[in-house]
């Protein structure tokens, strides 16, 4: 037995610098540092991509642009990655990143170190893939201006339940004012 005595440690949550174009991207150790203040925000936390217990709404608490997690390595039912399906049907960009790429409970570890590992229908509809570093992913999510509006406009249609009939796709460009938008019924695949 050690009679050291540990340095406190408290959970860390910080917002990284971006120019007045770009959308806010807030690294927190924990979901539960989420605040009211980050709602359309990019949120990547070190805490496990579980449900904790049965409500939906415990996915997320406020309705933020994207939220990362990490697996924690998924386990038993997908257990670590249940938060993905209640934040697609909000229209909020989800994933995990792989468990052995990145240490649990540590968001600046989840934002440099990740791996995507798993993603709603949101985040592939965004251009997000398995295996892709999600620091690289969330480098398309930090659009200029108008690509910010456009992206508020689709995220409300998705909201609003008008996804029900309607795919709303957008590539989002860095290059000020360059915005390709592209819709198309289900079922149909647009070139």
């Amino acid at each position: 037995v050690s009679n050291k005595v540990s340095a406190e440690y408290s959970e860390a949550r910080k917002e990284l610098p971006s120019s007045g174009s770009e959308r806010k991207i807030v690294l927190m150790d924990s979901i539960s540092l989420v605040t009211n203040q980050d709602r359309e925000k990019i949120i990547v936390s070190g805490s496990h991509g579980g449900m904790l217990g049965k409500d939906p709404n415990t996915a997320l608490k406020y309705d933020a642009f994207a939220g990362f997690f990490h697996d924690a390595g998924v386990g038993k039912a997908d257990a670590g990655i249940t938060r993905l399906e209640p934040l697609n049907e909000r229209g909020i960009i989800a994933g995990t990143v792989d468990g052995m790429s990145a240490r649990i409970g540590d968001g600046v570890s989840v934002y440099n170190d990740g791996v995507i590992s798993h993603l709603n229908k949101v985040a592939e509809t965004a251009g997000g893939k398995v295996g892709l570093p999600l620091k690289k992913f969330i480098e398309k999510l930090v659009p200029c201006i108008p690509s910010i509006i456009l992206s508020a406009a689709l995220l409300a249609l998705i909201r609003s339940g008008i996804s029900k009939s309607l795919m709303a796709v957008a590539s989002l460009s860095t290059k000020p004012g360059q915005i390709i938008c592209n819709f198309t019924p289900f079922g149909v695949r647009s070139k």
